[in-house]
């Protein structure tokens, strides 16, 4: 009785630990918006301004998920990496 407790502590102490559950960042910090398209050479100035502000919005949305991303990385161990915006000296 006494050898088979033995055997079964030892056999449950040889198991190759569990794998770490893969964490991924949320899909929407991998992918960009679209890029709008550039209207026309004839096109109106307030398309130009539309198109303007929604160029802008696109790319503060992908600056935004790759700081989110960066974060995500520096949380998880990376080194060696800044995560924060350059200052671009614009008016907030």
């Amino acid at each position: 009785m006494l050898l088979a407790g033995l055997i079964i502590a030892v056999s449950g102490c040889n198991r190759p630990p569990a794998s770490p559950a893969i964490q991924h960042p949320p899909v929407e910090d991998l992918t960009c918006p679209a890029e709008p398209a550039a209207p026309d050479a004839a096109a109106s100035d307030s398309a130009m301004l539309r198109f303007d502000a929604a160029a802008l919005i696109a790319g503060r949305a992908c600056r935004d998920a790759l700081g989110r991303l960066c974060r995500w990385h520096v949380a998880r161990g990376l080194t060696g990496i800044d995560c924060a915006l350059p200052d671009r000296g614009e008016p907030q």
